[in-house]
């Protein structure tokens, strides 16, 4: 084979296997996303209810998470800042839970994780609250019991971890000011290396279903999670875009 044509192979190579995959990734992250989550915690389900694969009670923990994950993620879709302003803090709530039962079903790292980052959704759905608040009291408009309530609710229930964060970005001010700005790209980091536990314990244990729901949650789940931080998502499409034909 001519030096030209291992060339032109190489380049064909790449852009099949790297720049096309991240073009595609980067324009449809919203729907790789919602595959990579919500079909893989469909699928925990449906394994978890025929307990072939650990003991009943794991199962049972397992099953719980992926149900709570999925509502967390069903709040979150109904977001709206004008009209449902609470629904982002409360499915931050549902991914936490979700993360704990995951914990409590064996997968301590991976669970841990998961609760981490859904914090920042919620702290994230609490100021969504509160720039709401102070949106509709500037023009005038009334705010519903039900959100004053939410407000006052997470106020109660996740005050404190507001005040770790705000604590660390004063100390760490540049890590902080990463965690403010590129919240997407945050969440994703803290969770995507740490479900390696889960799939690894799943590969042990032979249950080829539970790996298949790790990796959708790490690839697609979260791959699809950080794209939504424009600038990675931007770099991505510059990459990939860099295999389209010419003109000409």
């Amino acid at each position: 084979m001519s030096g030209h044509a291992s060339a032109q192979l190489s380049t064909f190579l790449v852009s099949l296997l790297l720049k096309r995959p991240a073009l595609m990734l980067a324009t449809h992250h919203n729907k790789a996303q919602l595959l990579g989550y919500e079909i893989a915690n469909v699928a925990l389900i449906l394994s978890s209810v025929s307990g072939q694969y650990g003991s009943d009670a794991n199962a049972v923990l397992e099953m719980c998470a992926a149900v709570a994950l999925l509502s967390g993620s069903l709040f979150i879709w109904f977001f709206d800042d004008s009209l449902r302003p609470s629904m982002l803090f409360y499915g931050g709530i549902g991914l936490v839970v979700g993360g704990l039962f995951l914990t409590f079903a064996g997968y301590p790292i991976t669970g841990l994780s998961v609760v981490l980052a859904s914090l920042e959704t919620t702290r994230g759905g609490l100021f969504a609250i509160v720039e709401h608040c102070e949106r509709a009291i500037e023009a005038s408009i009334p705010v519903s019991g039900f959100t004053r309530k939410s407000l006052r609710l997470g106020s109660l229930t996740f005050g404190w971890y507001i005040r770790i964060v705000r604590c660390f970005s004063h100390r760490c001010k540049r890590m902080g000011e990463f965690i403010d700005t590129r919240p997407f790209l945050t969440s994703a980091l803290i969770k995507a290396p740490l479900r390696i536990e889960f799939i690894a314990k799943k590969a042990i244990a032979g249950d080829f279903v539970g790996v298949l729901v790790g990796l959708s949650w790490m690839i697609l789940g979260d791959g699809g999670l950080a794209l939504n931080d424009s600038q990675l998502n931007r770099r991505f499409k510059t990459f990939g875009g860099a295999c389209q034909p010419s003109a000409g």
